[in-house]
C-alpha cells in the first residue's frame, strides 16, 4: 500500500485540477496513519457538484471522520480509506481522461448518428411485422448463430462475438422459453427447438421483407449505395462483430467491456477489452455483400466506436446519447430521466460511474438537480472534436467517394427516421431485467411463471408498466 504522503500527494493532484474545487483553500496532507483533508469549494454550479461528488463517495465506500463546514468539508481518512478516496475521486475528475480537445461545433449529424438512426429504424419497420418474430437482436445474435446446429456456450459466444455474461443471459431466458433444448444425452450444447426454428426463418423473411420495403420507399439506388459502401467498409475490418450491437453484459452498455486487457495494433487490431470479450478474426471466406441491412450497419458502427474509445474520452454512447443533450452544468432530474437512466439513487449507471451526482431528497421529486462531474463536462465538451477527427480518418482510409456516398445515403434515409430517434442504440436493452416490459415473440411468461426480459426493442419509447 502507498504511504499517506504518496496518497496525500496523488490527492493534492487530483483537487488542485478538480473543477469546483478552490485551490487555494484546500490541501491534504499526512499525518501519521492518516490523511487529513480540508476542502473548500466555490459558489458555481461545479462547486455543487464537487461537494455532492465527495459526499456521494464518502456514503458509497470510505467511513472517515468529517466535519461539515460553511463551503467545504474537513477530512479524516485512515491509510486504507484514503487510498480509495483518492481512486473514486481521480475516476470522477480527468486523470484517467484523455486531454481535452478545443471546443467545436458539429457542422453536421455525426456519421455514428446517422448510422444509429437508420438502423433503429430498421429496426422498427422489422418489429412491425404483423406475423410473429423473434425481435432482430435475438435473431442476429442468438437463433440465426445456433440454427441447425448444437452450440455449447463457449462456442455460441465465438461465433456471435458475445461475452461470456451476455451468453449466460440468453441461454438461461431462451431455455425458460422452451426455445432451446439439449444437443443430446448428456450433451453440454444448446440447438434450437422447432418452434424456435420456426421463428428463426420467419425472421429471415421478414428481413427481406423489410429491404425491399425500404428500396420501394426510399429508392433502389440508395440502398445499393449504402450497401456498397457499408460492405466496402466491413471487408476491411480484422475482426467480427455482433450482427446487432451489444454491450459487454446487462449492466456494461461498452462493446467490448473496457481496456482490462490492453489494446494489440496487430495485425490483427484488436481493441482494449474485458476478459470475456471473444476476439474473432474475421472470416474472409464470407462476402461482406451477403450480410442484411441491419448487420452491415451494426458493424460499422462497431467499428466507429471503438474507434471513438480509443481515443479514452470516454464512451460514445453516453456522450451522443445523455452528454450533448445537457448543454448545461446541471439540468433538473426529470429531465435527465427523460434522455437516460439517471434515477437519483445512486445505483444508475451514470451515477455508480461518477458521471453525473443528484442531490439529496425524495425519490418522486424530479425537480432534484442532477450535476455533470468534471469527467462527464471533459467527456460532452470533447464530443465533436472527437468524432470529427475519426470521419476525417475515414475519409483518408477508405475514399472521399466513399465516405460521400455513406453520408448522401445515410443522410436520405434519416430524413424519414421518426422524430426522436436515439442518437445511438441501447447495447443492453434486449438483456435488461423484467421490470421493463417485455414486447414481441418474446414477450411472454416461461413455463415456470417468471417473466422473460429479451424482448424490447432498442430503440423504441421505452416501455411503461402497467
Amino acid at each position: 500500500m502507498p504511504s499517506t504522503a504518496a496518497v496525500a500527494d496523488r490527492l493534492n493532484r487530483i483537487v488542485g485540477e478538480f473543477a469546483g474545487i478552490v485551490p487555494g483553500e484546500s490541501r491534504c496532507r499526512p499525518d501519521e496513519s492518516s490523511v487529513l483533508a480540508e476542502l473548500s469549494f466555490d459558489d458555481s454550479p461545479a462547486g455543487m457538484a464537487a461537494r455532492l461528488t465527495l459526499e456521494h463517495i464518502l456514503r458509497r465506500g470510505a467511513s472517515p471522520r468529517a466535519i461539515v463546514r460553511d463551503r467545504g468539508l474537513r477530512l479524516s481518512l485512515d491509510a486504507r480509506d484514503a487510498q480509495r478516496f483518492a481512486r473514486a475521486l481521480g475516476y470522477a475528475g480527468t486523470e484517467c481522461l484523455a486531454p481535452e480537445r478545443p471546443l467545436r461545433e458539429l457542422g453536421a449529424v455525426p456519421l455514428p448518428t446517422l448510422l444509429s438512426h437508420v438502423l433503429i429504424a430498421f429496426e422498427r419497420d422489422y418489429g412491425d411485422a404483423g406475423a410473429e418474430v423473434p425481435t432482430l437482436p435475438v435473431w442476429s445474435n442468438v437463433l440465426r448463430v445456433l440454427g441447425a446446429e448444437a452450440l455449447t456456450d463457449r462456442e455460441l459466444g465465438a461465433r456471435a462475438v458475445l461475452a461470456k455474461r451476455v451468453v449466460r443471459v440468453v441461454l438461461r431466458d431462451l431455455a425458460r422459453l422452451g426455445w432451446l433444448e439439449p444437443g443430446g444425452a448428456g450433451s453440454r450444447a444448446f440447438r434450437l427447438t422447432d418452434p424456435a426454428k420456426t421463428l428463426e426463418a420467419a425472421a429471415r423473411r421478414r428481413l427481406a421483407e423489410v429491404e425491399n420495403a425500404w428500396r420501394h420507399r426510399h429508392g433502389s439506388s440508395v440502398i445499393e449505395s449504402l450497401r456498397g459502401a457499408l460492405a466496402g467498409m466491413v471487408a476491411t475490418h480484422d475482426l467480427e462483430w455482433p450482427w446487432y450491437l451489444t454491450g459487454y453484459g446487462p449492466s456494461d452498455p461498452s462493446l467490448t467491456g473496457g481496456c482490462y486487457l490492453p489494446a494489440d495494433p496487430g495485425p490483427p487490431r484488436v481493441p482494449g477489452r474485458g476478459t470475456e470479450w471473444p476476439v474473432v478474426p474475421r472470416d474472409t471466406s464470407v462476402p461482406a455483400t451477403g450480410l442484411p441491412l441491419s448487420a452491415l450497419l451494426s458493424r460499422v458502427l462497431a467499428a466507429f466506436t471503438i474507434d471513438y474509445e480509443e481515443e479514452h474520452l470516454g464512451p460514445l454512447s453516453a456522450a451522443s446519447v445523455f452528454l450533448a443533450q445537457v448543454p448545461e452544468d446541471a439540468i433538473s432530474l426529470a429531465r435527465a430521466r427523460s434522455i437516460c437512466d439517471v434515477v437519483g439513487t445512486g445505483k444508475s449507471a451514470p451515477e455508480r460511474h461518477l458521471c453525473v451526482v443528484v442531490e439529496p431528497g425524495g425519490p418522486r421529486d424530479g425537480s432534484r438537480m442532477v450535476y455533470l462531474t468534471p469527467k462527464a463536462r471533459r467527456i460532452r465538451d470533447s464530443y465533436p472534436a472527437v468524432v470529427m477527427e475519426i470521419e476525417a480518418r475515414w475519409r483518408e482510409r477508405f475514399g472521399a467517394d466513399v465516405l460521400d456516398a455513406l453520408r448522401g445515403a445515410l443522410e436520405t434515409l434519416d430524413g424519414g427516421t421518426a422524430p426522436g430517434t436515439p442518437d445511438y442504440p441501447d447495447t443492453r436493452a434486449w438483456l435488461h431485467p423484467a421490470s421493463m416490459k417485455a414486447r414481441g415473440a418474446l414477450g411472454r411468461v416461461a413455463p415456470d411463471g417468471q417473466p422473460v426480459h429479451l424482448a424490447w426493442h432498442s430503440g423504441q419509447s421505452r416501455p411503461t408498466d402497467q
